[in-house]
């Protein structure tokens, strides 16, 4: 496990991150505390005025 900087708040963690589309670059990682009180709330945002566009992201998406 290494250590990444919250690309949200800037603080160094510890850890793999959070990918924090879409406040910012799905290459960048986000801590957990920004993950619940920032990405989640605008990913469900994002989602109510943009429901087209995220079903097909998802239709899209590759089972890992």
């Amino acid at each position: 496990m290494g250590t990444y900087k919250c690309c949200l708040c800037g603080k160094e963690k510890q850890g793999y991150g959070n990918n924090p589309w879409p406040l910012g670059n799905s290459k960048e990682r986000c801590c957990d505390s920004c993950n619940i009180n920032k990405v989640i709330p605008a990913r469900m945002s994002y989602e109510r005025e943009y429901p087209n566009i995220i079903a097909q992201t998802k239709e899209d998406s590759v089972e890992i």
